[in-house]
């Protein structure tokens, strides 16, 4: 029971989105006191159980287990925390990804060859950070977009760029919205240009202010195509000269 519920937990890799994916089983390894194994291996120096001095227990006993040296932890025990990790990467990528690292034998180097293989070196990275830049530069709001689609898409972006390593200001985010989006938005973003601090003001309210606009928007653009059709409807059935007509 507890596997499973483990299982639905861990976020899948399936060979897409490596960055994202590698910071969410980051988190749920640290949960459980397991990413030190993963990073750095079983430390050469860990204490043999059946060697550890009384000073050494002694300071395992006052100390967290978060401020354990390698040398007071007992080899059986980093062990045990190379096994748990080593299961929860397997939970954590699909069958297609798992042939990869079916022959590692601990959590370090099924961990080494995904980052190897998805992450990419330094070169590639930089490669790609410049790619998404120039996405970024590129990016525009179409006709006929709404504010949730084209926001949904510029976070991506950016997002994608800060997982590359990208250093992006909030302000930076805010100020290509701003230039970004159709004619219609033209009237808010002048009066947000000129009432907020571009530098205060958060990609979430910056969203929330233009849905706002876009939903007044459409409510007008509503009302009067009902007016338009209730007059040409009227139109239709009214006599000429405008007087009713009587047999």
């Amino acid at each position: 029971m507890a596997s499973s519920t483990l299982a639905n937990a861990i976020p899948v890799f399936s060979g897409e989105n490596f960055d994202f994916w590698s910071i969410k089983i980051k988190t749920i390894l640290r949960a459980y006191d397991l990413w030190e194994v993963v990073k750095n291996g079983i430390p050469k120096a860990a204490a043999p159980l059946k060697e550890k001095t009384e000073a050494a227990e002694s300071t395992t006993t006052t100390t967290t287990k978060s401020e354990s040296s390698p040398t007071t932890v007992p080899m059986k025990e980093w062990q045990k925390k190379d096994a748990d990790a080593l299961v929860k990467i397997h939970l954590a990528v699909s069958d297609s990804i798992f042939p990869r690292i079916m022959n590692s034998t601990s959590a370090k180097e099924a961990w080494d060859t995904l980052q190897d293989e998805f992450k990419g070196t330094v070169k590639i990275r930089a490669v790609k950070l410049q790619t998404l830049r120039r996405d970024f530069e590129n990016l525009r709001m179409t006709e006929g977009e709404t504010i949730k689609d084209f926001s949904s898409r510029a976070i991506e972006v950016v997002n994608q760029m800060k997982s590359y390593g990208g250093n992006i200001t909030n302000q930076r985010v805010i100020e290509k919205f701003l230039i970004s989006l159709t004619e219609k938005f033209d009237s808010v973003v002048n009066i947000i240009e000129e009432t907020r601090n571009l530098s205060e003001l958060s990609v979430t309210e910056l969203v929330s202010s233009l849905q706002a606009h876009e939903q007044r928007i459409s409510r007008r653009t509503k009302v009067s195509i009902k007016g338009d059709f209730q007059s040409k409807h009227k139109n239709k059935f009214q006599p000429k000269g405008g007087k009713s007509q009587r047999r």
